[in-house]
């Protein structure tokens, strides 16, 4: 009886090796098919590089992808400090805003890696509920902010907002924007149309001004990045000049606060 049972092991070992080698290759094709897929809802993709100078003097890199996926729109912006001054003040952070084809944000996420500082911030927006939340993704801690939705439904983060101005002509405009812990209204004015140089093109460049007054000051203390800290700010202006062709191009941010401002200059840009 032994002898018999034998092949019929075997045979059971070996069917089962069948089975597992036909799992895995059923899996390989799900994750090749789900990244096909996934790259296949992104329709069209943006890209933006550029420099930060602060006394004329270039201190940083930047650049800016934007996602136009079926439903949705996914901006990711990175920067980090380049030359001397990442000896002096290393700055590696990197942004990702969520948000809906109109560019009203449901979510916005911020990894900061500084010299006196490491943070991992989520804003979650436009549930439809009753509150906004703040999350502290490295200490796990979370703030629910309470709103009245039947005053204001959309509410936009810092890189939706720079995007939203893209579509807009003259005008006067108001937004409300998420920031660190905090509500902002941002007034936003175009005040008039200027002729900037970007590579060997010259355009002509829609100028808007941006004015920022808190709504809702948290009273929990909130340690954030330099970009956030410094422009959310009620004594200073924020200046966006916008290529005025079907393009729309970021082609120039100027923040203005004393003693020097800081200046985005855009350097390149493709579609793909």
């Amino acid at each position: 009886m032994n002898s018999g049972l034998k092949p019929y092991g075997c045979m059971l070992k070996k069917n089962n090796k069948i089975r597992n080698l036909h799992y895995l290759k059923l899996f390989l094709l799900f994750l090749i098919a789900f990244f096909v897929f996934e790259d296949c809802l992104t329709e069209q993709v943006e890209f933006f590089i550029g420099d930060v100078t602060y006394i004329g003097v270039p201190v940083a890199s930047a650049n800016i992808r934007l996602e136009s996926q079926q439903n949705f729109l996914k901006i990711i912006a990175k920067t980090k400090t380049i030359g001397v001054m990442n000896t002096i003040f290393h700055i590696n952070n990197s942004y990702i805003s969520t948000c809906d084809t109109d560019f009203v944000s449901f979510r916005y996420e911020k990894n900061i890696e500084q010299s006196n500082l490491s943070e991992r911030k989520l804003i979650q927006l436009n549930s439809g509920k009753e509150y906004i939340k703040f999350s502290d993704l490295l200490s796990r801690n979370s703030v629910l902010t309470e709103i009245d939705t039947t005053v204001q439904n959309e509410y936009y983060d810092l890189f939706s907002l720079i995007f939203k101005i893209r579509q807009l002509g003259k005008g006067d405009y108001h937004f409300i924007v998420a920031a660190n812990y905090d509500l902002w209204q941002v007034d936003i004015k175009y005040i008039k149309t200027d002729m900037l140089k970007l590579s060997r093109e010259k355009l002509n460049c829609k100028k808007f001004r941006l004015k920022f007054k808190k709504i809702y000051d948290n009273p929990l203390e909130s340690p954030t990045d330099v970009l956030t800290n410094n422009l959310f700010n009620e004594r200073s202006e924020f200046f966006v000049w916008i290529s005025a062709d079907n393009r729309n191009l970021p082609v120039k941010f100027y923040f203005d606060k004393f003693p020097f401002g800081a200046t985005f200059s855009l350097k390149d840009f493709w579609q793909q």
